[in-house]
């Protein structure tokens, strides 16, 4: 089975979901803290595959062609290690304090009983969920801050993937990014700029997808209904 390159991304992401949803709580933490540190993180080091990955190459490094095919492949792998992490990380099924029936909120919410399984699970579900929120405000969102002004400079494909991250990071905890970058309040100005753009542009995109639906089943229904004045002939009429 072929699973590199963009032909086999759909199959490894539907692998990720299927390691995710069987994973507890703890796992789903220390798998994105690992991929922060290891996938993220790497990418801002000065060398390496996954550097590479995000900045352009300078004109005539690799002139021989065998030599440049090869570093084509690695930067094209570190790319979908790149895109594969950011996939991962902003899957639902990565969030923690999902519950069985995979929908997304506080445990505490979801208790009905009043036994002591369920109130442990409660209290541990929002210790792992105040864990989860502080490792990812206070050292995912830095590293993507600096990771967004290398991709924005080599204009690097990677930064959409960025982007829905940032944006979903700000969305869901807004309070607490603004308070993690109020000491640089020009980042902060800039990042939450380009999210409302990004936003702006997603929802664009989602109206325009839902047009083009809406007109497809409108030509598809004139067309039935012309063919069903065609088949209504005078002709037809009078055999009945």
């Amino acid at each position: 089975i072929n699973l590199s390159g963009m032909y086999g991304r759909m199959k490894r992401l539907n692998i990720y979901r299927m390691m995710l949803n069987h994973m507890t709580d703890e796992e789903k933490i220390g798998i994105t803290a690992r991929l922060a540190k290891v996938v993220l993180g790497g990418a801002l080091e000065s060398d390496g595959d996954l550097s590479m990955a995000c900045r352009q190459s300078p004109p005539g490094m690799f002139s021989p062609s065998e030599a440049r095919k090869s570093q084509q492949q690695r930067r094209e792998c570190a790319i979908s290690v790149l895109s594969d992490a950011f996939a991962v990380l902003t899957s639902k099924e990565a969030k923690v304090g999902r519950t069985s029936g995979g929908e997304e909120g506080d445990v505490e919410d979801n208790i009905t009983d009043a036994n002591g399984t369920a109130q442990f699970t409660a209290v541990k579900g929002k210790l792992l969920s105040k864990i989860s929120r502080k490792h990812l405000i206070e050292t995912i969102l830095p590293i993507l801050c600096n990771l967004k002004s290398i991709l924005e400079a080599n204009r690097s494909p990677l930064l959409k993937d960025l982007m829905r991250y940032l944006v979903d990071i700000f969305r869901s905890y807004r309070k607490e990014a603004r308070e993690v970058l109020a000491s640089d309040p020009t980042v902060l100005q800039e990042i939450e700029y380009d999210t409302r753009q990004f936003e702006k542009q997603r929802r664009q995109k989602r109206a325009n997808r839902a047009s083009r639906l809406s007109k497809g089943s409108s030509m598809g229904s004139e067309r039935i209904s012309l063919t069903s004045k065609v088949g209504n002939t005078p002709t037809d009429q009078n055999k009945s």
